[in-house]
């Protein structure tokens, strides 16, 4: 048999990412083979371990590990995302899978990865009545060094240059990558109105290794700002996008990089703020995971490393900010407390410099966007594009539905 464990390589490293899968055999207590940031697991046949990986870019692998040898190889792969796996002995293995224009359905596969078929299309119908955008893997060179990916979003009417979205992905070592967007919708809603959008894989992104991972500890924003900024000279350089309508967003890290994209630049006509950290010295004290994720991403605990913890808070930036922003919070968001939003609204409206407004989310957890209420998950949609639109295009302000004035306070 064989005996499978994650161990933390490093429990300070400050990613749940950033861990070993290993297989031994009890007899022996041999190491079979090991994997870095697998993301789930499931037991196969006496003959095989099958686990999802997400390795090279943003696509789930699933490896089958031969007892004997211990070689592995990629069983499902594909321009698409993995996100279940369930395997029977002797019988067939089913998955989930999604992409960029395909919501999820479910599929199976033969042991060695060999006749695939599909056996659900849950959104046929649907999908056959919609124009989608066409999104692109594309790479920019990094004012770091080598080269970062992103996955652009090119508006529907082929618009050049187009009005331009950064999407900031959370974290900060998650990614973006082969999966439809479920909880930035707004990508394809702005698509459809003739908007491009940017969602960049900088340094500190999540399945590109080890290495690109640990980057950005100890330098939030400092060092991934360049990058983000870089990608956009490429786009207005290529014609793609209007260096004169830009706006950006994004939803925990990429809130905080919101936060403090608009502390340390006037590029952005427009600004929606996620479910932020925006002080690092109370995020440590208030979130669920703030005692130990901050020393490992901040390099340091509170009381040697206060100063990082300080000058790498957006909050501190706050009097310096020009770009109207909206600040978009759960008020059940453990994870993020509201008080984080608070902290960057209550200085934006002290400082007195911009318009900005906060939205609170009754109820709303740090993952409501993907698994809360529908109604509050449209309304966020709606409000990401009233507001970039608003103040990047001087679109008028549409009525409010009743749902979102529910959310409002």
């Amino acid at each position: 048999t064989i005996a499978i464990f994650l161990q933390w390589d490093d429990p300070w490293a400050g990613s749940s990412n950033d861990y070993n899968l290993y297989l031994f055999r009890d007899s022996t207590g041999t190491l079979v083979a090991s994997s870095t940031n697998p993301q789930t697991g499931s037991q196969s046949p006496t003959e095989r371990i099958v686990f999802t990986n997400n390795t090279g870019i943003s696509q789930y692998f699933d490896i089958v590990i031969n007892k004997q040898s211990g070689a592995a190889r990629p069983l499902i792969t594909g321009e698409r995302k993995v996100a279940l796996v369930s395997a029977v002995p002797g019988g067939a293995i089913a998955f989930a899978a999604n992409d960029p224009l395909t919501p999820g359905d479910v599929f199976a596969c033969g042991w060695d990865g060999g006749d695939e078929r599909r056996l659900t299309d849950l959104n046929g119908a649907l999908l056959a009545e919609l124009a989608l955008p066409r999104v692109e893997r594309r790479r920019f060179a990094s004012p770091n060094g080598g080269e970062i990916e992103g996955w652009l979003v090119h508006p529907l009417d082929g618009r050049r240059p187009a009005p331009l979205l950064i999407h900031i992905h959370g974290g900060p070592h998650s990614f973006s990558g082969n999966a439809f967007k479920v909880s930035s919708f707004y990508e394809y809603v702005l698509a459809g109105r003739g908007w491009a959008t940017l969602a960049l894989n900088p340094s500190g992104s999540g399945s590109y290794g080890r290495d690109f991972m640990r980057s950005l500890l100890g330098r939030w924003g400092e060092y991934d700002l360049p990058e983000q900024l870089a990608a956009i000279d490429r786009l207005v350089a290529e014609g793609i996008a209007d260096p004169e309508r830009l706006a950006v967003t994004g939803y925990s890290y990429g809130g905080y990089m919101t936060a403090w994209v608009v502390g340390h630049t006037d590029r952005f006509k427009a600004a929606v703020v996620g479910a932020p950290v925006t002080n690092l010295e109370s995020f440590f004290g208030t979130a669920d995971i703030g005692m130990w994720f901050g020393p490992g991403e901040m390099l340091g605990d509170i009381f040697t490393a206060r100063e990082t913890y300080r000058r790498l808070s957006p909050v501190q930036y706050a009097d310096r900010v020009t770009t109207p922003t909206l600040i978009l919070h759960g008020e059940a968001d453990d994870r993020c407390p509201i008080g984080q939003g608070e902290e960057f609204y209550i200085g934006l409206v002290a400082a007195g410099r911009v318009p900005c407004q906060m939205v609170r989310y009754p109820g709303a957890s740090h993952l409501f966007l993907g698994q809360g209420r529908p109604s509050q998950r449209v309304d966020y949609c709606q409000r990401v594009v009233a507001w970039v639109e608003r103040y990047t295009l001087g679109a008028p302000t549409p009525p409010l539905t009743p749902a979102s004035r529910g959310a409002e306070r």
